[in-house]
């Protein structure tokens, strides 16, 4: 049973609304998964540089004592 009456003059207009149902979505997690990527590669970087600098830093303590 269907709520609304799909004529010529709407059919368009709900396969428009269809495409753009799984369309935009797509787009977004696509945008999303790029983004991400973006963010986290920095933030990767980041970690990496920090730990470097941490254990330099123990390497001269240790190498103080």
């Amino acid at each position: 049973m269907e709520f609304y009456q799909i004529d010529s003059a709407n059919k368009d207009f709900v396969q428009w609304i269809d495409w753009n149902i799984l369309i935009v979505p797509l787009f977004w997690g696509i945008g999303l998964l790029f983004h991400a990527a973006k963010v986290f590669q920095y933030k990767f970087s980041f970690i990496k540089n920090w730990e470097e600098k941490q254990l330099k830093k123990f390497m001269r303590e240790d190498k103080n004592y």
